[in-house]
C-alpha cells in the first residue's frame, strides 16, 4: 500500500523491511520530473544516513555525480581510473552540487553544494546500480 500511494504522488520513499540489512527497497517515482528529484534524494539519504544497503559499482574507478540545474536538470557522472584526475575535474566544476565517490566501497571522497542536491546525485548514482548501468570516462 505505501508503494502505491508513493507511486501516485510527488513523493519518494525507502520501505525497509523489518530493518534487515540487504533487504531495503528504494522506490524511484517516474511519475513527473519533480517526482523523480524527490524519490533520488531519499534514496540518496537512506543509503547516507545507513537506512539502505550501499550497491557500489565495486570497482576500482572514481566517479564524479554532479547535478546540473536549468532546462534539463540533469546529473552529469564521469568515471576516473585515478583520484588525481578525479580530483582535478572535482574541482573545474565550481559551485555545482556535486560527489566524488570510491567506486570499490562507494564511499563520499568529496562533496560540495546543497545537501539534498548532494544526496540525489548519491541516490541517482547508487540506483542506476539495479538498472547495470554507469557512465563516464577512464
Amino acid at each position: 500500500m505505501a508503494m502505491q500511494m508513493t507511486l501516485e504522488t510527488n513523493l519518494g520513499a525507502t520501505i525497509i523491511d523489518d530493518g534487515q540489512v540487504g533487504r531495503e527497497s528504494l522506490i524511484l517515482n517516474f511519475a513527473s520530473d519533480q517526482s523523480k528529484l524527490t524519490s533520488q534524494i531519499v534514496s540518496g539519504y537512506a543509503i547516507r544516513n545507513g537506512l539502505a544497503q550501499k550497491m557500489a559499482p565495486g570497482d576500482k574507478m572514481y566517479y564524479l555525480v554532479s547535478y546540473q540545474q536549468g532546462k534539463a536538470n540533469i546529473n552529469k557522472m564521469a568515471s576516473y581510473k585515478y583520484r588525481q584526475l578525479a580530483d582535478i575535474e572535482f574541482k573545474k566544476l565550481g559551485d555545482v552540487p556535486k560527489i566524488l565517490m570510491s567506486g570499490e566501497t562507494g564511499d563520499i571522497l568529496a562533496a560540495s553544494g546543497d545537501q539534498n542536491l548532494r544526496d540525489q546525485c548519491l541516490g541517482m548514482f547508487l540506483t542506476q546500480r539495479y538498472q547495470g548501468k554507469y557512465y563516464g570516462k577512464s
